[in-house]
């Protein structure tokens, strides 16, 4: 029976009421790899080395011995001939040969033209406007999560890396560019807008739908076909109740003008446990059950996942909270330091196996600028709180502009390397000493 009115707003930041109104995807448990006996791909010396792809990477990954590449192949927009799989399939092996091993991933929203381009690419997967018309940010088209067969074209990706010898996929992006297509809104599949209102609100009365929503309060209360029409032609009192019901477009927290959590809160939730649900069955399908899955940020949303992911990649507090160590080379990280703390044990208590990260390209590019001295200052100051608060720390190699790591960055970045090998730092929401010796 699912909760109505008010009482299914609250139950958003637990997921029991829509949980309550449409099926799930199952629960497969990872939990075996998320151990703290060191077989993690999330312990010890973790590196991102952007796009590996260069006997230049690769000798940075042996420079530094790292335990994996965590998001180093990264399914974006592929522009060069390596990004086709199978040629990545040399780097696999050398990195396997130097004990080192590769993580890869996908945006769960971007598209490239070699996939609009697919025999078996569906064109209705396409993210959409309320128009119907593409939805397309600078030069990039977007895939909607909301797909059942957008969801299983992403997982073939998935796969197809894994097979290859990917041992960690990251997944971007995991509330995707999702605006109002067929599925999304309900006019297509279980899942959408139209099934989660009428959840929501089941015992109004027909004047009550009318007067919130207009003609379509109207079809939505008698069980009458809806078409795009009925969403396109909300005007006035009828709009603005849509919207707030909805949620702000591209809200990351899935909130609406109020701050409240909203439609999209529920179908971030399920579009992505229902990925981790079937990439996790796809890959152990292929024999691949010991391939990890994690997801950038944190959404209020995500506590309720019912399929976690093994491990959450952040970013380390920064600029966006007003902590603006990367654009002020004065800024006190000592004096910040309680409150930068207390943001990072908050979440890791929250999400528990957690690895930070200085987030790529912005606030990264920012922080190349800085002098080799600040660089260290930072890179030392958010590894140490990692450890501290139970998380793991991922270093960045600079591999992109490689002649801006100073040698100062350099020798400390080595370090805690080593002492991420030396204890086989987990992230697993314990606490761990610290002695960098820097």
């Amino acid at each position: 029976m699912c909760l109505k009115g008010s009482s299914a707003i609250v139950l958003f930041y637990t997921a029991l009421a829509f949980a309550s109104c449409r099926t799930l995807p199952v629960s497969t448990d990872n939990a075996k790899i998320l151990s703290s006996t060191g077989q993690s791909p999330y312990c010890g010396c973790l590196l991102f080395v952007d796009d590996a792809r260069s006997t230049r990477d690769l000798a940075i990954a042996d420079s530094f011995k790292s335990n994996i590449l965590l998001r180093s192949w990264y399914r974006w927009g592929e522009p060069r001939p390596e990004a086709v799989y199978d040629a990545r399939r040399d780097l696999v092996s050398s990195l396997r040969d130097s004990h080192t091993l590769l993580g890869g991933g996908v945006s769960l929203s971007v598209l490239n033209q070699r996939d609009l381009s697919r025999d078996d690419f569906d064109k209705s997967w396409l993210s959409v406007r309320m128009d119907g018309a593409p939805f397309v940010k600078g030069d990039l088209s977007f895939g909607t999560l909301s797909s059942p067969g957008f969801r299983a074209f992403v997982v073939s990706r998935l796969a197809e890396q894994a097979k290859l010898g990917v041992k960690e996929l990251h997944l971007g992006e995991s509330n995707g560019e999702i605006h109002f297509d067929d599925w999304t809104l309900g006019l297509a599949g279980e899942n959408g807008f139209i099934q989660w209102i009428r959840n929501k609100y089941p015992d109004k009365s027909g004047d009550w739908w009318h007067r919130y929503l207009g003609s379509l309060g109207d079809a939505l209360y008698s069980n009458a076909s809806i078409s795009r029409n009925d969403f396109k032609n909300l005007t006035g009192t009828d709009l603005n109740h849509f919207q707030l019901e909805w949620g702000k477009e591209g809200s990351w927290h899935g909130v609406n003008a109020d701050g409240k959590p909203a439609f999209i809160a529920d179908l971030y939730r399920y579009n992505l446990d229902a990925l981790i649900s079937e990439a996790r069955t796809a890959l152990m399908r292929d024999g691949l059950s010991t391939v990890t899955i994690d997801v950038f940020g944190f959404g209020d949303w995500m506590v309720g996942l019912a399929n976690q992911p093994d491990a959450y990649q952040a970013a380390v507090p920064d600029e966006r909270r007003g902590i603006n160590w990367s654009t002020d080379e004065s800024y006190s990280l000592d004096g910040a330091r309680d409150r930068i703390k207390s943001v990072m044990l908050n979440e890791v208590r929250t999400f528990k196996h957690v690895v930070y990260v200085i987030d790529h390209p912005k606030p990264f590019q920012a922080l190349t600028n800085l002098s080799d001295q600040r660089q260290e200052e930072i890179m030392s100051f958010f590894a140490k709180l990692s450890f501290e608060v139970g998380a793991n720390f991922m270093i960045q190699s600079y591999s992109d502009v490689p002649d801006k790591l100073g040698s100062d960055t350099s020798t400390a970045l080595h370090k805690i390397c080593e002492h991420a090998q030396r204890q086989s730092l987990c992230p697993n929401g314990s606490p761990q000493s610290v002695d960098l010796g820097i």
